[in-house]
């Protein structure tokens, strides 16, 4: 399972985005990444990163 939070930036208007993945069994915290941006390219290099390391 994975989610995005916005998190705020040192500007007003500006934001920062937590990518987190979760395990569905405890909930526990598998992999996290903070990006400038939000797009589809962060998803899929950390959902990669994460399957190479398993």
């Amino acid at each position: 399972m994975w989610d995005i939070t916005y998190l705020n930036g040192p500007h007003k208007g500006m934001f920062y985005y937590l990518y987190l993945f979760s395990a569905l069994y405890n909930r526990s915290i598998v992999g996290w990444e903070v990006y400038e941006e939000e797009s589809a390219d962060c998803v899929s290099s950390l959902t990669l990163f994460r399957v190479r390391l398993d």
